[in-house]
């Protein structure tokens, strides 16, 4: 539908769509990246969340291995049953408490899994804490209080280019909202740009630049902490 209103637009030919097919797969792609960009961001909270529930639990003094029980209990509460931090810490007490695998390395599995830097680290520190006797009490809370202060500016951040983000969406309606404005007010000023071979060829470039920019308008509006 948007394929087919830009090429009304740009050329008044339903035809044209079928040229620019490539283009919504590169709108599709940018739709993605959102959407896995958000899912990042969301997998560090409900990790900032874990690592906190643990460093309490064994604070109050379970071992690291019933902490995890105790800990999947208050993400429940958090995040719902369903939620993917609960089903990798429901894989982890299955793996300490049926399998027999040493906690550290459940939690290292799942660490890498993630993805999130942190909690790489974290996995790695434990490790070497669990065979020297140091306190994962304490890195675990290093652990929360670094996802914590990341996430905390990457939120100040964003609420700080909310406004460019609206003024950018606008921006991104005006062009396609002036030339329907110009072909219903005033058909015979852009008249040439559809009759003829210079401006075809004009607004080939135009819409290229269009789709250019709010590409690039997306690229700066990703911050990363």
């Amino acid at each position: 539908m948007l394929l087919a209103g830009l090429s009304w637009l740009f050329f008044r030919s339903l035809l044209a769509t079928l040229f620019l097919l490539p283009l919504l797969y590169v709108l599709h792609g940018e739709k993605e990246k959102g959407r896995r960009e958000k899912w990042e961001h969301e997998k560090r909270v409900m990790c900032k969340d874990a690592v906190m529930s643990l460093a309490s639990s064994m604070s109050a003094g379970y071992s690291l291995e019933n902490a995890l029980i105790r800990s999947r209990q208050e993400l429940v509460r958090l995040w719902g049953d369903d939620a993917y931090i609960v089903d990798r810490w429901r894989k982890m007490e299955w793996q300490v408490h049926g399998m027999h695998v040493a906690a550290e390395e459940a939690f290292a599995e799942f660490a890498k899994e993630s993805g999130v830097s942190e909690v790489e680290l974290l996995s790695q520190l434990l490790s070497v804490s669990k065979r020297t006797g140091g306190s994962m009490v304490r890195l675990l809370k290093m652990c929360a209080k670094q996802l914590a202060d990341a996430l905390t500016v990457e939120e100040e951040i964003q609420a700080g280019i909310t406004q460019v983000k609206f003024e950018g969406k606008i921006m991104t309606y005006m062009p396609p909202a002036i030339l329907l404005y110009l072909q219903v007010g005033s058909p015979d000023i852009i008249q040439p740009l559809y009759n003829t071979a210079v401006g075809r060829i004009t607004m080939i470039v135009c819409l290229i630049l269009y789709f250019v920019a709010i590409v690039v308008g997306r690229k700066m509006a990703v911050i990363r902490v």
